[in-house]
């Protein structure tokens, strides 16, 4: 409604983010949504897009329609296999749809990954003995790659055992789409215990017939009363009575339900609480889950419908009640999946409030004997509610005991099978994919080095003095920043009108969802930094060095250059240039003496000069300031040519090394196009040429005099 008729909302910022469904009923936003160039699609909880081979769903057509536009897409999902082998082929078919175009091929293609798993675990045991490399696997490789693998192994066995493993995972995994985390990879989870709660109340009769779901949902039978009259309730009073000390996530099928349960337990009760469901706006959701993670006050319990099972979690409490169970095995993996996350650190405790003799207690029974999908996750348990549907939906309808602990019986042998299947085939290459450790080691210690939190407190702290914005503590290694009106930049991304709370800590941040994490690749965090780059502060300085080494009088030039390489965003030319500053410090002979003065030790030892002093000195010496910053400005640029040659080298062994992939990947897979190794060949020669037009720029500039 802000926008005026005919423009264009989605290209008034840089990122949008935007409910599917606000697409799905408003064609013209969906029209002018496909006429934006969008270098990335995102897609979260990417299950609930629903596709079939004869028809796909309006929200599957909307997200296709844009993956076309997208330069890249990034589908985001817990529960990939929600919606079965289909659907799991549908999103695949999203990220690359000349590469997964038949749903048949596909299947047949899942069932070759158990072969290529055993030739990947017989590399692994040759290495593990030094043995020779398995002949069977020239088999999936090229001859000339082959031959280079025998090469490398003469060399360095240990390289040829692990490229010959990528080898196996690239070409025929699923790598090139496909990541997931597994618990075994991540390890530090914690354990999951859960408590039934028999409950003994039996449903009133009614002469209409009533619906399985609604006759799992028991406060469906009370419409008027069931606060009053469901057992589940009192219980529920009771429960919180005598852990008064505890918080717990309550998560039920409905929005009313939910709601009526909250101000039920508020009012008649005084209990603390919250309620979380789809019909509140996104900031009245925020301050419930604020609300429920506040460290003073908070309430004891956090009413939720189903959306509470999506998008938010609350690893910091370890209770969590379902007040009904959904039919779905991947839903009810959601929900625990809301406590059962990184960063938690307690086990979980799941309480489950039941009828005797109620479908709720069969289709407790079937999850829990059957699937054991309560203390461990369960990724199989859709293929498996698939296998045995109608049998549990018998079960459900007439609650007898021996047909239902005979599909106990077969859901839990089904069950652990398809574990051992999936863990022999392309489970294990997917987590082996995943997480290549060597890689990740190296990539961690990156991370970690690069995080350096003391020293982006320190940052932080300086820059919000330095341009007016107004910084109080939180708490231990968490600070709330508001704007003022004596800011001397432009807004700050993040830092509106009511303020930000951000923490350095990792961990912190991994339970408090309501609190921004500050690196430094937060949005907040390089604005700042830019504000401070591109403000006139800092530039340019005078400053007095005492050293027995210059002579009294003798002038030098600090100057900092700016590396210079404009370039399109989908070249990422950062990987081979990274953002450089140049220093340099030179004498009136042109020496550069950065090196033997860094900066750390020289600016120990510099000294402010009164203002009107520097003044004099800078307008009688404007000559020699001249020549100094014509010597710095050589000396940088030499600097850039060895940069640049290293760069280059770059470049060019690691596209070699892509382009050398996709040709040999060619040979054996039909589904790589011709078009992605000219793009390879056409990335390498842009590369190149935009690094050749790299130049430096002064950034800021320091003049010193000995004294």
């Amino acid at each position: 409604d802000a926008f005026a008729e005919g423009e264009n909302p989605f290209l008034a910022s840089q990122l949008v983010l935007c409910p599917l469904s606000f697409l799905v009923e408003n064609p013209e936003r969906d029209e002018q949504a496909l006429a934006c160039d969008w270098d990335m699609l995102v897609v979260d909880e990417a299950h609930h897009l629903e596709w079939a081979e004869d028809k796909a769903s309006e929200e599957y057509e909307c997200v296709e329609r844009l993956a076309e536009r997208a330069q890249g897409v990034l589908l985001l999902t817990a529960t990939p296999e929600q919606l079965g082998v289909e659907g799991h082929f549908a999103r695949l078919r999203l990220l690359d749809p000349d590469r997964y175009y038949d749903l048949p091929t596909f299947v047949n293609e899942d069932k070759d990954y158990q072969a290529i798993n055993e030739m990947v675990q017989c590399v692994l045991d040759a290495k593990a003995y030094f043995e020779p490399l398995p002949d069977p696997l020239a088999s999936y490789l090229t001859p000339r790659e082959w031959q280079s693998l025998e090469a490398v192994f003469l060399e360095d066995a240990e390289a040829a055992y692990d490229k010959a493993v990528d080898a196996l995972l690239d070409r025929h995994g699923t790598g090139r789409v496909l990541f997931r985390n597994t618990r075994a990879a991540v390890r530090g989870f914690p354990k999951r215990h859960v408590t039934t709660y028999e409950l003994a109340q039996v449903l009133p009769e009614t002469e209409e017939k009533v619906s399985l779901l609604d006759r799992l949902r028991p406060e469906n039978f009370y419409p008027d009363s069931w606060l009053k009259e469901d057992a589940r309730v009192e219980w529920l009073v009771r429960w919180l009575a005598d852990h008064n000390s505890q918080q717990v996530l309550l998560i039920c099928a409905n929005a009313d339900t939910a709601i009526e349960l909250e101000q039920y337990l508020r009012v008649s009760y005084g209990i603390n609480s919250g309620v979380f469901h789809e019909g509140m706006s996104l900031v009245a959701r925020d301050r419930a889950a604020a609300y429920f993670a506040d460290e003073e006050g908070a309430a004891q319990i956090l009413v939720c419908s189903e959306i509470g099972s999506e998008g938010r979690n609350f690893q910091f409490v370890n209770n969590i009640i379902l007040f009904d169970l959904p039919i779905n095995p991947d839903l009810l993996e959601q929900r625990i999946g809301r406590l059962d996350r990184i960063g938690q650190l307690m086990d979980i405790d799941i309480h489950v409030p039941l009828f005797k003799h109620s479908e709720q207690e069969v289709l407790f029974r079937w999850y829990h004997e059957g699937l054991n999908a309560f203390e461990v996750t369960c990724a199989i348990g859709r293929a498996v509610f698939d296998e045995f549907e109608t049998e549990l939906m018998a079960c459900l309808e007439h609650k007898q005991s021996e047909p239902l602990a005979a599909l106990i019986n077969d859901t839990h042998a089904h069950a652990e099978q398809l574990r051992d299947v999936m863990q022999q085939g392309r489970d294990q290459l997917l987590e082996m994919n995943s997480c290549r450790l060597h890689e990740a080691s190296s990539i961690i210690d990156r991370v970690l080095d690069v995080e350096n939190r003391r020293g982006l407190e320190r940052f932080v702290d300086k820059a919000t003095s330095q341009l007016g914005i107004d910084t109080e503590p939180h708490s231990p290694n968490t600070i709330i920043l508001k704007p003022t009106e004596q800011m001397t930049c432009g807004a700050i991304d993040g830092i509106d009108e009511d303020g930000m709370t951000a923490t350095f800590s990792r961990e912190l941040a991994l339970s408090r969802e309501d609190m921004a994490y500050f690196s430094w690749e937060h949005p907040t965090v390089k604005g700042l930094l830019d504000a401070i780059i591109q403000g006139e502060q800092g530039s340019t300085g005078f400053s007095t060095l005492k050293l027995s080494a210059l002579k009294e009088g003798t002038l030098l030039l600090e100057g900092l250059f700016a590396v210079d390489c404009i370039a399109p965003p989908h070249l990422q030319i950062e990987r081979y240039l990274p953002s450089n500053v140049i220093r340099v410090v030179v004498n009136l002979q042109g020496k550069n003496l950065a090196a033997a003065l860094p900066a750390d030790k020289l600016n120990s030892l510099l000294k402010s000069a009164p203002m009107e002093s520097a003044r004099a000195i800078i307008k009688n010496a404007h000559a020699l300031i001249e020549k100094l910053m014509d010597q710095a400005t050589h000396h940088a640029q030499e600097s850039l040519v060895s940069l640049l040659d290293d760069a280059v080298k770059r470049v060019v062994e690691s596209q070699e090394t892509e382009l050398f992939r996709l040709q040999n990947l060619a040979e054996i897979n039909s589904n790589i196009r011709a078009s992605e190794i000219d793009a390879i060949k056409a990335d390498t020669i842009d590369l190149v040429s935009y690094l050749e037009q790299t130049s430096v720029k002064s950034d800021a500039v320091r003049l010193i005099m000995s004294v």
